[in-house]
């Protein structure tokens, strides 16, 4: 509680695909899977020596998924966006549409080191997979492409797959609330929490009433 500890992951893949996740455990707790809000991405982590630690403001979800204004991360994929919304499979909810004004950012594929060092300041644009900003705003996004407009460079398409980590839209200021973490992955901010039968509801700003189970 209130420490940081510097984490250096090493490792190697022999086939395509995997999972890698942390967990952690206490004499009264059994072992759970480290939120992903617990990590704060530092910027000059290439240099470990010589680094410090980022301030909690700082933390950039290195997750697949959507990170609204207030806050709020959903892992999960980011199927098509337009001016109006982004449709968005989270667990087992394929079908969400979330409202574009309140989106702040779209990641594709798990970020880190210099990916996740381009997003820091950044308001607006693109992070290649090879760590690349291409600044601009996000006209649309299917399961092929994406389009940037940008005042220099015109409209440039980028493969969601193979060239695209990540997309800026807004900046997201620090939430408020209350926050409540997932088995999943998710952090979730809420104007309130109640308890139903075997789940509980929040009343997330955003999305309004959003129930988990508490399986979850």
């Amino acid at each position: 509680a209130e420490r940081e500890y510097e984490i250096l992951v090493e490792f190697h893949k022999l086939k395509p695909g995997g999972r890698l996740q942390l967990l952690w455990r206490t004499p009264t707790q059994p072992a759970v899977v480290v939120p992903t809000d617990a990590f704060i991405y530092r910027e000059d982590a290439d240099q470990v020596a010589q680094a410090k630690p980022s301030p909690l403001y700082r933390f950039v979800p290195l997750a697949r998924g959507a990170l609204l204004v207030d806050g709020t991360f959903l892992p999960g994929t980011p199927k098509s966006m337009d001016a109006k919304s982004v449709d968005f499979s989270y667990c087992d909810r394929s079908d969400m549409k979330l409202p574009a004004e309140q989106v702040a950012r779209l990641t594709f594929q798990p970020l880190a080191n210099a990916a996740a060092n381009k997003i820091s300041g950044k308001t607006a644009g693109l992070v290649t997979q090879g760590g690349e900003f291409v600044e601009g705003e996000c006209q649309s996004i299917d399961e092929k492409s994406l389009k940037i407009s940008s005042v220099v460079f015109g409209t440039s398409s980028f493969d969601v797959k193979t060239q695209a980590a990540a997309v800026i839209l807004r900046i997201a200021p620090p939430g408020k609330g209350w926050v409540v973490h997932t088995l999943k992955g998710a952090v979730l901010r809420a104007d309130g929490v109640r308890s139903d039968k075997d789940q509980i509801v929040l009343k997330e700003p955003m999305l309004g009433d959003f129930a988990v189970p508490l399986s979850e």
